[in-house]
């Protein structure tokens, strides 16, 4: 089953040449449909081999398929840009299922927090504001406060 390469470009040729943040979230959700579609017709997950851009894809962005998407068109003549302000890396980390808690890439993180043996949650802090700060005439936005997640693991009786 081939991707459709279309959707994406008619979203892009109706865009501004520079994209912003929900620009590069019309392009992912337009993708994600698609990659989900051809993902239950196969039966299994394609990320990662679905599309030709799939082999520069940075699974750390926020918007991953949109940004190696617009990477492969640029490679292609294509003038379009990101905007600093809209490739954003996701910082958040994760719990896997051996208890550690992990960047979205997988490394692990030194300041692990261990989830609460009670609740089940494991507190996620929000990424500092000098982290993501770009340039000194950007704004940036007030840091998130904490969040937590609640993480389930299924139980056999007996």
């Amino acid at each position: 089953m081939n991707w459709d390469s279309n959707a994406p470009l008619e979203l892009l040729e109706n865009m501004p040449a520079t994209l912003n943040e929900d620009n590069l979230k019309l392009i992912q959700e337009t993708i994600d449909k698609d990659k989900y579609v051809c993902s239950v017709a196969l039966g299994r997950d394609l990320c990662g081999e679905y599309a030709p851009f799939c082999d520069t894809c940075n699974k750390r962005k926020k918007y991953p398929c949109a940004v190696a998407y617009i990477k492969m068109k640029q490679l292609e003549g294509v003038y379009v840009e990101i905007a600093p302000s809209a490739d954003i890396e996701t910082t958040q980390s994760v719990e896997e299922e051996g208890g550690e808690n992990v960047q979205s890439d997988g490394v692990p993180t030194d300041n692990a927090q261990p989830e609460n043996a009670e609740t089940g949650e494991v507190p996620v802090e929000a990424p500092d504001s000098a982290e993501t700060a770009g340039s000194e005439a950007e704004e940036v936005p007030p840091a998130k406060p904490k969040r937590v997640i609640r993480i389930a693991t299924a139980r056999r009786k007996g």
